[in-house]
């Protein structure tokens, strides 16, 4: 082989590879075009499909959540009633407790309260004796002594 022709077939072979890179190429991004369009179909679909679910989910969401306020509106009205009723009882009852406690505190105070004047009343008699007889004994030691005391010195 010659070297023109060896030139030849090189830019032979150089234009055969050019343009099988070239068909790859624009194979390659026709693929990626054609998936990128059938991506936004599936995607626009996928889209669509999700609004309109969620649209139709929203809407029973609602219906059920009315529905539930209802119904809830009407077991709380039914349970104020029930609970102030309850509530009411409970107050009374306690204002009787606390009235029948409240006696028997004021009833036990009034008897500690009168023990106790009658425990000091006699604590104070008791004292008081006391301090008389040791007076007269006192007065009588004394008379005693004096009596002694002339009878000594006499």
């Amino acid at each position: 082989m010659n070297g023109v022709d060896y030139t030849k077939q090189l830019a032979k072979d150089r234009e055969h590879y050019q343009d099988a890179v070239k068909k790859t190429k624009d194979a390659a991004e026709k693929r990626i075009s054609d998936n990128e369009n059938r991506h936004e179909h599936v995607e626009t679909k996928q889209k669509d499909t999700h609004i309109n679910e969620r649209n139709k989910l929203e809407k029973s969401h609602q219906k059920s959540l009315n529905s539930l306020k209802d119904a809830t509106k009407v077991a709380i009205g039914d349970e104020v009633s029930r609970l102030n009723k309850r509530h009411e009882n409970e107050v009374q009852s306690f204002q009787r407790d606390s009235n029948a406690k409240r006696q028997d505190f004021d009833r036990r105070l009034e008897d500690i309260k009168s023990s106790y004047k009658k425990s000091f009343d006699s604590e104070r008699d008791t004292h008081k004796d006391v301090q008389a007889v040791n007076q007269k004994r006192y007065n009588s030691n004394v008379t005693n002594i004096k009596a002694d005391t002339e009878k000594s010195l006499s």
